[in-house]
């Protein structure tokens, strides 16, 4: 059985995480829900696709999606696994999402929703985000990327004795750009 070919439900998110991060772009009113505008989404992290999958099959929205993740078998997971399908409007671009930010920051590029959703695979305190986007280069650029009335998301994943990393990138976050 070839569960490749099995027809996958993008109307769906049940990982409570995503679906948080999702309900967080509409929550934020940085995005109309069923708007015909078009909004400027980036998601940093891909993962397998879940969450640019539905941003980009919801019905009535038009969203501009753009996915950044490192590592290119991450893209080859999301295409055979989680049906990403390219189009004008949803595109995974494979670069270090440091060096993407950076470059969107030099060239005025505008978001109205930043997903941060990039973690280390090892067990360590802070898991998620990478420490690279606790500089404050990073979290200048990621200010200067964000539209007026934008938002950055950010999955926090921490070690169970490491509660307090959470509260550190949260403060962090709030202080350097707006509300986390």
């Amino acid at each position: 059985m070839d569960t490749t070919k099995w027809k996958l439900d993008k109307t769906t998110v049940r990982l409570t995480y995503a679906r948080t991060m999702i309900s967080g772009v509409f929550f934020s009113g940085a995005v109309e829900l069923d708007s015909p505008k078009e909004h400027k989404i980036l998601i940093i992290g891909l993962g397998g696709g879940i969450i640019n999958n539905y941003l980009s099959s919801m019905p009535n929205q038009r969203l501009d999606v753009t996915v950044v993740d490192i590592d290119p078998v991450m893209k080859e997971v999301a295409t055979k696994w989680y049906d990403f399908q390219p189009s004008p409007l949803h595109r995974i671009i494979i670069e270090d999402g440091l060096v993407f930010v950076n470059q969107a920051s030099d060239k005025g590029l505008k978001y109205d929703a930043i997903l941060l959703d990039l973690c280390i695979n090892k067990k360590v305190a802070l898991m998620c985000p990478i420490e690279g986007f606790l500089t404050d280069e990073a979290i200048s650029n990621l200010a200067f990327i964000t539209a007026d009335t934008g938002v950055v998301i950010v999955n926090i994943i921490t070690a169970k004795d490491a509660l307090l990393e959470a509260e550190r990138v949260s403060s962090y976050f709030s202080y350097n750009i707006f509300h986390v």
